[in-house]
């Protein structure tokens, strides 16, 4: 269960607003009581972030060249597009490390690294 809460929060774009810091909490002061096991927790917990952001950014990656083919709208301009590749071209790796530590940026920022085509090898997992 806490898997995947972890997993929705960083890997479905649609869940950003899930409580994965106040899960963290709640579960780690049951561990710190000896109910639950630290080191199973934290292993499944960096797994499920890893797979989230992963699949994240893949989502982002198959979905933004179709999103920005169609012509220039408010939301999907394609000179946006070129910003946001522009920007994670140069700050990529740790705009990606401190999205991490604010809630409803940690969701986005991989999506968004998708769909600017952010290359896969600087993309920190």
């Amino acid at each position: 269960m806490f898997f995947l809460i972890i997993f929705g929060e960083t890997g479905l774009v649609i869940l950003p607003f899930l409580l994965g810091d106040s899960l963290l909490l709640a579960v780690g002061y049951l561990a710190s009581t000896g109910s639950l096991n630290i080191y199973i927790l934290l292993s499944s917990w960096i797994f499920a972030a890893i797979l989230g952001n992963t699949v994240n950014y893949l989502t982002g990656r198959w979905i933004g060249p179709k999103i920005f083919h169609f012509p220039r709208s408010r939301w999907f301009n394609p000179l946006y597009l070129q910003k946001a590749h522009h920007f994670y071209n140069c700050y990529g790796e740790l705009a990606l490390i401190f999205a991490r530590f604010i809630p409803i940026i940690r969701t986005f920022a991989p999506f968004v690294a998708g769909i600017a085509a952010m290359n896969w090898r600087r993309f920190p997992l």
